[in-house]
């Protein structure tokens, strides 16, 4: 039987995890889930889980400055948190296990297939952050996107635009200054492109950029309030990961 421990300063994510996990509790057990900080230093010495489901961002540290305390040997570690599907797949290559936020069924399946494997590899620490910083610096810098026109191609700089809303199979974009732009292409095709440069799907019908966010409700309804004025429903499928890529990108008091 694997043994498992969750670390999430999130009290839900812990809850969606430890039930996604119940199909598979004939071979993994959750041994606990830990959202209170003080109790997280001690929780491994504590449990001493095989595998430790760990969240990135922990509030007033990281899943990192966790880490480096613990005394070998260490647990599998699979990181849980908000970042883009190129991170996903670099992570992926350097065999680091890596679950996006909200977790998805498949790619679940794929981290249990590898827990599973006594003996399957298992990067140190050091490998991790190294990843990490690669990560990092690669997504450093914003970018210009080149939009379609009758003429060719108009480019926008990333920072003036504010937000896409879907429109069946076009796009609409809402730029700083009050200029908008409707583009023959889905709303998926943009997050694709868009997913690592600060801007986050927060519906079936909206991307927002996190520069231009003003406010989040986190109501039973939530919303988000932008600085053009629109206030944008988050969707409840959207939500824990969009949670997750705010606490990623803002400071939270």
């Amino acid at each position: 039987m694997i043994q498992a421990l969750i670390i999430d300063d999130e009290q839900y994510c812990i809850d969606s995890l430890t039930a996604k996990l119940k199909p598979y509790a004939t071979e993994i057990e959750v041994v606990a889930g830990i959202s209170k900080v003080p109790e997280m230093h001690g929780a491994v010495a504590k449990y001493k889980p095989h595998v430790l489901f760990l969240d990135i961002n922990l509030g007033p540290f990281t899943g990192f400055d966790l880490v480096e305390k613990l005394n070998p040997p260490l647990p599998k570690i699979v990181f849980t948190t908000a970042y883009d599907h190129f991170a996903i797949k670099a992570f992926k290559f350097n065999a680091v296990d890596y679950l996006l936020k909200p977790i998805d069924a498949d790619e679940l399946e794929q981290t249990i297939q590898k827990l599973r494997k006594i003996e399957s590899p298992w990067p140190d620490l050091a490998q991790i952050k190294q990843t990490i910083t690669q990560l990092r610096d690669k997504s450093a810098g914003f970018k210009k996107l080149a939009l379609p026109t009758l003429q060719g191609f108009e480019l926008i700089d990333l920072e003036e635009l504010i937000r896409l809303e879907a429109a069946s199979n076009y796009t609409h974009f809402y730029l700083a200054g009050g200029k908008k732009m409707i583009i023959s292409k889905t709303l998926k095709e943009f997050e694709e492109l868009l997913e690592s440069d600060g801007f986050a799907r927060i519906h079936q019908s909206h991307i927002i950029n996190l520069r231009f966010l003003k406010s989040f409700n986190k109501g039973k309804t939530a919303t988000v309030a932008m600085q053009d004025g629109a206030v944008l429903d988050v969707g409840t499928t959207r939500r824990e990961g969009f949670m997750e890529k705010f606490r990623v990108y803002f400071k939270v008091g």
